[in-house]
């Protein structure tokens, strides 16, 4: 979080795995008002900074959703307190719609 509001660049491993989440989100707010993002094993959120960076002028019309560890979770939502469009859950939210549906690295893992 510290490198995204020192406008720092994010290390290329971090990016690499959202590569082209910026662009799509891009194209869908072309569209529509708001989108709904779900990154299902997205971590600490790096997918909602990579966004902000990205699409600075656009950020705040994304929904982020993160679906984790419950350890990860309370970490994340530490991180992320007092931004509402970044919420972390622990399983999977069942009364929203996602525009896009982001999912990396999460094969070798089990939610419970």
């Amino acid at each position: 979080m510290a490198q995204a509001d020192r406008n720092e660049p994010l290390d290329l491993s971090l990016r690499q795995r959202y590569e082209f989440l910026p662009a799509l989100t891009a194209m869908l707010l072309e569209n529509q008002a708001r989108v709904q993002i779900l990154d299902f094993g997205g971590g600490l959120g790096i997918g909602f900074l990579l966004l902000t960076k990205a699409l600075r002028t656009l950020s705040d019309r994304v929904d982020y959703s993160v679906v984790e560890f419950a350890d990860t979770c309370c970490a994340g939502k530490e991180l992320f307190a007092g931004r509402k469009t970044t919420v972390f859950y622990d399983s999977l939210p069942d009364s929203i719609t996602f525009d896009i549906v982001q999912a990396a690295s999460v094969l070798q893992s089990k939610l419970s």
